[in-house]
């Protein structure tokens, strides 16, 4: 998973838990709430995974269930959590500390110590939670982002953003999630991406990959331009090898030679 994806995942997941934590109670009065209500378990996992304290929050997710199991949320934020710890082993939770980096989770490589994936469980969740609220436009795209990252089932996930910019049609990174799943296709929709950008001009996502299908349609000048773009709204994206690799053949393509040496410079000291 590049760069670019792994900061889509990142926004999706602080949106939706922070549109739901608006919907709610107070998270302030979180202390004083009945620990017996939905409600309560409810925002304890928001507040967890706000926080970056995974274990705590799936902790909180099973105890909600066990007051409710067919509450939509705590599905969609069980989906949400293992689409976060990526297509890895399940593990139960020992080898998790609060406040570890998300970032941790998509590189583990611990031994299973249950037989399911953490794939198979996200898509068992987030089809919960759709099969008890299909009005709910973030688990939508939390179906499409399973489905891509984790099952690398485009047609899928393509069908799961379109429902969901049904219900929210202003959500600026699934238009651009839409426009980039298209591209393998030959598809460069160029007014997905303008859409998403006039929602949201620092969207690294939509810039990135609006990016690569104007190179795609060799129009070089202006792809590179809009790469680098991508790399002025999010930094991290110069952490990425694949941003490098684009940089160095399109500079190639432009004659630019010394500025793709030293690209290829940045690219060895990555590693």
């Amino acid at each position: 998973m590049n760069q670019v994806w792994v900061n889509l995942v990142l926004r999706h997941y602080k949106t939706v838990v922070n549109t739901r934590l608006k919907q709610g109670p107070d998270p302030s009065n979180v202390n004083s709430m009945d620990k017996s209500s939905i409600d309560y378990w409810k925002l304890r996992t928001a507040i967890h995974l706000i926080n970056e304290e995974w274990g705590d929050a799936e902790a909180a997710i099973l105890f909600g269930m066990a007051y409710d199991e067919n509450n939509a949320w705590l599905w969609s934020y069980k989906a949400l959590l293992f689409l976060m710890y990526g297509d890895t082993p399940y593990d139960d939770g020992s080898s998790r500390k609060s406040g570890d980096s998300i970032l941790d989770f998509f590189m583990k490589s611990d031994e299973p110590k249950k037989p399911e994936n953490n794939k198979d469980i996200a898509n068992e969740a987030i089809e919960r939670a759709l099969a008890i609220d299909s009005q709910d436009a973030g688990s939508w795209f939390t179906k499409a982002l399973i489905r891509n990252l984790l099952f690398d089932d485009d047609s899928e996930a393509l069908a799961a953003i379109r429902r969901g910019l049904k219900l929210n049609p202003k959500c600026s990174y699934a238009l651009g999630m839409q426009a980039a799943l298209l591209l393998p296709n030959g598809l460069f929709v160029e007014g997905d991406f303008r859409d998403a950008l006039a929602l949201d001009p620092s969207d690294d996502f939509a810039w990135f990959y609006k990016g690569l299908g104007l190179l795609l349609i060799r129009k070089y000048r202006q792809g590179l331009e809009a790469i680098d773009r991508a790399a002025q709204c999010a930094p991290n994206i110069e952490n990425d090898s694949q941003y490098w690799r684009l940089r160095i053949e399109t500079l190639r393509k432009l004659g630019r030679n010394r500025e793709a040496y030293k690209a290829e410079e940045r690219l060895r000291a990555l590693g």
